[in-house]
């Protein structure tokens, strides 16, 4: 069941969604303008001086960029947050959460985070200090309520930098695997540019597997064979690799 999913390839805020900061507003522009801190509207991200661009980024991002915002910081901490709309996730067995993102910190100042409202408080299930960028997925199910939220999050960590860049995410989805899971993922072939994956059905009729490689060129490709092979990888460059009925 698929609870949220959200793109912003529309260019739009989507609806419900919250700004939580200072009496800041969203703006069109390019994705390091300067003269906004919120932008739907970013289609021509830099690659992370640390990771390049999320092989999952396409179209337009969410941007939560600082650059202006910074040398008016206080020393406290700030936190510039995109926050989802409500989901009712009662009775979810298997929650997860997965989004791809991207993170440019001035002299390592400044944090992303992602947060889950668990019906009491914001409790934290990824934090990147450094620049960087990736695709994750995380089981968020002990958070599971008839309130859930997430919030993505830029925190100034109390610079005072006008430098500050910011944080980007894209892909966004809240959904119950209910099926059970794959397993004996194995290896069974490298190329200079491809991998070739086995593993066995958790279950005696699935629909189909959804296999997601993930770092610089992954993909996500639909199969009904209990095994794949996944090209236009990249030499020496480690991978993830994640099979979901």
């Amino acid at each position: 069941q698929t609870y949220l999913q959200a793109d912003f390839n529309n260019g739009i805020k989507p609806a419900q969604w919250e700004l939580d900061s200072a009496g800041t507003s969203v703006q069109a522009g390019t994705c390091q303008d300067g003269s906004r801190v919120f932008s739907f509207t970013c289609s021509d991200y830099p690659a992370s001086s640390a990771g390049g661009v999320p092989p999952g980024f396409a179209g337009n991002v969410a941007v939560i960029d600082l650059d202006n915002v910074g040398g008016a910081a206080s020393t406290a901490d700030s936190l510039y947050c995109l926050v989802t709309d409500t989901v009712n996730t009662t009775g979810a067995t298997n929650l997860e959460l997965s989004f791809d993102w991207e993170h440019e910190s001035f002299v390592n100042t400044g944090t992303f985070r992602v947060e889950v409202w668990d019906s009491t408080s914001w409790q934290q299930v990824f934090s990147q200090g450094a620049d960087g960028s990736g695709s994750n997925t995380i089981d968020i199910t002990t958070y599971s309520n008839s309130d859930l939220r997430v919030r993505f999050c830029f925190s100034t960590g109390g610079s005072t930098s006008a430098n500050i860049w910011g944080s980007a995410i894209d892909n966004v989805l809240i959904q119950n695997i209910s099926c059970p899971a794959p397993t004996n993922l194995t290896t069974t072939g490298l190329g200079k540019d491809s991998v070739s994956l086995r593993w066995n059905s958790g279950s005696n009729n699935p629909l189909n597997y959804i296999v997601r490689i993930q770092g610089p060129g992954g993909d996500t490709v639909t199969t009904t064979d209990t095994n794949t092979t996944i090209k236009g990888l990249q030499a020496n460059t480690s991978y993830k690799a994640q099979v979901q009925e």
